[in-house]
Order: C-alpha cells, then sequence, then structure tokens
C-alpha cells in the first residue's frame, strides 16, 4: 500500500481509530515511499524506516488514549471498558 496523504483530515483521522484501523500522520512520507517499499511502523513513536531504500522517517506519535482504542479493536469494542471506569 503506497500512503496517499501525509496529513489526513481531522474526523477521518479520528474515524478511523474508532473503526481499529492504524493511522499515522508524517509529512513528507508520500514522496518518500513508492509501490513495494517495505515498511517498519513503529506506532507509539512515530518511528517509520523504508526498509526498501534505507531511509528513516518520523510522524506525529498516537496519543496513548487512540493507542488504547487500537488494542482494544476499535471504540466499541472499547465502550465496556469504559463503562465501567465511571
Amino acid at each position: 500500500m503506497t500512503p496517499r496523504s501525509s496529513t489526513p483530515a481531522r474526523l477521518f483521522y479520528r474515524s478511523a481509530f474508532e473503526v481499529g484501523l492504524p493511522l499515522l500522520e508524517c509529512p513528507g512520507i508520500t514522496g518518500n515511499v513508492g509501490d513495494g517499499d517495505i515498511l517498519s511502523v513503529d506506532m507509539e513513536t512515530g518511528k517509520i524506516v523504508n526498509e526498501s531504500r534505507g531511509l528513516e522517517l518520523r510522524a506525529k506519535p498516537v496519543a496513548p488514549f487512540l493507542m488504547e482504542m487500537l488494542r482494544a479493536g476499535g471504540l466499541i469494542r472499547m465502550a465496556p471498558r469504559i463503562a465501567n471506569e465511571t
């Protein structure tokens, strides 16, 4: 998959996490990644390594709450835990 945007719209960004889809904001990535490139990604730190080209990029780190949502599999799966905390 080739990155299509370096900065997605805010609503799309948040909605992606709500359905369990990981998403990173990485300015300049579209010019440094192409079809067939192999990437190593650390969602928590924002480190992206293009193994094919020997490049390291930095995305904005994902907020801890959104990482928790991803680990749960999205907002629906996280909702019971949130309800029990209140």
